[in-house]
């Protein structure tokens, strides 16, 4: 968890679990009023095309047990480039 305390970390696979959609959580937004969504990166789709992304509220998601996505060797939670992934809290 983040030391901002957010439920999930970037680049760990989500699951809606509504709709059943994974994917892995390639961006985080949080709203004024409380809401926070993902930015869920599904798999390639039948044709081997790349999916939009899809934007789900936090409530309907969960973790699913796949590691998480690292690029080079650090982890997508911990990247250096861009503002802090884990932003102060207020």
């Amino acid at each position: 968890m983040c030391k901002s305390g957010h439920k999930f970390q970037l680049g760990e696979t989500l699951k809606d679990k509504i709709t059943g959609i994974e994917g892995v959580a390639m961006v985080r937004a949080n709203y004024y009023t409380g809401c926070i969504h993902y930015g869920i990166q599904p798999k390639l789709n039948k044709n081997g095309s790349l999916e939009d992304w899809i934007w789900l509220d936090e409530t309907r998601l969960v973790k699913t047990k796949k590691k998480i996505i690292e690029i080079g060797n650090r982890s997508v939670e911990r990247l250096t480039s861009g503002p802090d992934q884990c932003g102060p809290a207020l």
